[in-house]
């Protein structure tokens, strides 16, 4: 479970409302688990691990993940899947639809273009604890333009906007499944690495809306279970509340038999 802190910028834009920061119907603010990912992906690019869902970082030469695919020299889909597992620690945690070279498909694969791998790493969206109000500050922005042959310089003034959410805590759960894992070949230490890129992941990947120091992983709660222990029950015993104070929100948590927990702050 993380706690995120967000004080002064736009968290996570909706490309469908003009980019103004994502609110639930009932107020709360809202990060995607795509947007999450995201972050966690290009960390780890930024930890020296190679990814397959690369954003501008790709330093392979590759352009799209077609052609990125296409580099893995397998001679069946199975030995394909196996080798993108074993590449991409990205494919490893969070599974991937992956486009099968046309060269591979024959035989009970000749109608297939893709392959699906199930992740063992799931991710929610993160929701403000508070509901939140998006603020919005108008911003100028003023640049020449070339002029009409003969005419003078003109130099207009373009009104813009920035949206931004002020003082709020937003909270994530998510699990990793010893099952699934062991089908993609995620390891102890990719999963080490899964972490270390979750407290990091906002560390990496600044932006004009998210400003550093804007937004960050404030804090990360971390079970290992043993035995049958319920992932529901270990959520429930996490008691959270509103504060006006920074950092926004009040944590209590039970103790669980069978559950052994690190706090990372």
């Amino acid at each position: 479970m993380g706690f995120i802190v967000v004080d002064g910028c736009n968290p996570n834009g909706d490309p469908s409302n003009g980019n103004l920061p994502r609110i639930t119907y009932d107020g709360h603010g809202e990060i995607s688990s795509v947007s999450i990912k995201r972050k966690i992906r290009d960390t780890l690019y930024f930890m020296g691990c190679d990814i397959f869902v690369c954003s501008e970082l790709s330093s392979d030469g590759c352009s799209t993940q077609k052609e990125r695919a296409d580099k893995i020299e397998a001679r069946s889909p199975g030995e394909f899947r196996d080798l993108a597992c074993k590449k991409w620690i990205d494919t490893r945690l969070f599974g991937q639809v992956l486009p099968i070279p046309k060269k591979l498909r024959k035989d009970a694969y000749a109608d297939t273009v893709s392959i699906g791998i199930r992740g063992p790493v799931t991710i929610s969206q993160a929701v403000s604890i508070d509901p939140v109000i998006s603020e919005l500050q108008w911003i100028t922005r003023a640049e020449g333009l070339l002029p009409p042959e003969g005419g003078k310089l003109k130099s207009p003034t373009t009104f813009g906007r920035k949206n931004f959410i002020r003082k709020s805590a937003y909270v994530f759960t998510g699990g990793v499944s010893p099952q699934l894992a062991s089908l993609t070949g995620a390891s102890d230490d990719d999963i080490i690495d899964f972490r270390d890129a979750l407290l990091k992941m906002y560390e990496y990947t600044p932006s004009s809306s998210r400003p550093d120091g804007t937004i960050f992983l404030h804090r990360l709660l971390w079970w290992e279970m043993e035995g049958n222990s319920s992932p529901a029950k270990i959520i429930q015993s996490v008691r959270i509340e509103p504060s006006e104070q920074w950092p926004y929100y009040k944590v209590a948590v039970e103790k669980i038999n069978n559950a052994k927990m690190e706090e990372f702050v």
